[in-house]
């Protein structure tokens, strides 16, 4: 149902108020994170900023940064029009099966203490917590195949 595809210049002004919403913005931060996504991706050849999209409609935003130990970390925000549709876990099972991601043995993401949602996502999808909350207050989460 999702398509991944390289995230573009042309994505920002659709994702951009996206990081207005106020949950958006208390777990990843303001309209810049889409940017810094693509700059990011464009700069290092394991940087990965994907748009997830619905019959052309982008409706997910994921990066993933690719290490050389074959893991890597994903951070994922939806449309926030479209949450508790199942957007995320099948963004995220889009993730799991992409080709450019076949090497990769390990995924993990930090997961703010107090945001049950991601939590909860991941916890459907297999992942499971690697520790207790870091000084930051995060939680990793990491799926091993």
């Amino acid at each position: 149902m999702h398509d991944l595809h390289d995230l573009c210049q042309g994505h920002l002004p659709q994702i951009a108020p996206w990081f207005d919403d106020p949950v958006t913005r208390r777990w990843l931060g303001g309209r810049d994170w889409a940017e810094n996504t693509l700059l990011l991706a464009k700069a290092d050849t394991n940087r990965h900023g994907l748009i997830a999209s619905i019959e052309g409609n982008p409706v997910a935003l994921l990066d993933v940064e690719v290490y050389a130990d074959s893991s890597a970390s994903f951070a994922i925000v939806v449309d926030p029009r479209l949450r508790q549709r199942g957007i995320a876990t099948r963004a995220l099972k889009a993730m799991l099966e992409f080709t450019r991601f076949a090497p990769v043995s390990r995924f993990f993401a930090g997961v703010q203490h107090g945001n049950e949602s991601s939590a909860r996502l991941l916890a459907r999808l297999g992942f499971t917590p690697t520790a207790k909350p870091s000084e930051q207050g995060f939680i990793d989460y990491e799926l091993v195949r």
